[in-house]
């Protein structure tokens, strides 16, 4: 697999193969599609912790690329929405303990201010808003992604939440609408 290849050469090259791969991972299959995800997963924390900027800004054109051309029809659309949803919600779970450092919880609000823009360019391109698309169990995954985000401080009157309004504000458009009462019927 080409994603072998990186660390092998230069940063200019490593960012190339990242992106190169979510180009072919459109019309690759699921297990191949998976295990990219997750390998971009590990680079963009890695390159989160090491500050690696050139690494973090492949890994984002290379999500985006993928965002902004999966439509639903696609066998690997389920997956890749479940997967940014779900790697929201799990970001921050091992940092739960009484001996939470204030680093663990900056890093964690790293990774996932690395998954804001592909999700916002998803949401946008396929219209999540529409409740044709989506199911109770994603409405719920997506719930659960928000809440996340907010308790990592992505709020309108912090640094994070100006820095990523924009994403945050195109999430929230493309968002199926929540009452009260359906949530208390649950």
């Amino acid at each position: 697999m080409l994603l072998q290849k990186i660390g092998k050469v230069n940063s200019v090259v490593n960012a190339q193969i990242i992106t190169g791969a979510a180009a072919l991972s459109l019309k690759g299959g699921q297990l191949e599609f998976r295990s990219l995800l997750k390998m971009y997963s590990r680079i963009s924390h890695l390159a989160v912790a090491e500050k690696k900027e050139q690494l973090l800004n492949a890994v984002m054109k290379a999500r985006c690329h993928i965002s902004a051309n999966l439509r639903p029809g696609s066998p690997l659309f389920d997956t890749y929405w479940e997967h940014l949803l779900d790697t929201i919600i799990s970001v921050g779970d091992v940092h739960q303990s009484s001996q939470t450092k204030d680093s663990d919880v900056q890093l964690a609000a790293q990774d996932i201010a690395q998954l804001l823009r592909p999700l916002a360019v998803f949401m946008a391109s396929n219209d999540m808003s529409v409740d044709a698309i989506t199911e109770d169990e994603s409405h719920s995954m997506l719930r659960d992604a928000w809440f996340n985000i907010v308790v990592h401080g992505f709020l309108s009157s912090s640094d994070l939440g100006e820095k990523w309004a924009n994403e945050l504000r195109i999430m929230a458009v493309h968002s199926p609408l929540w009452s009260l009462s359906n949530a208390a019927n649950r």
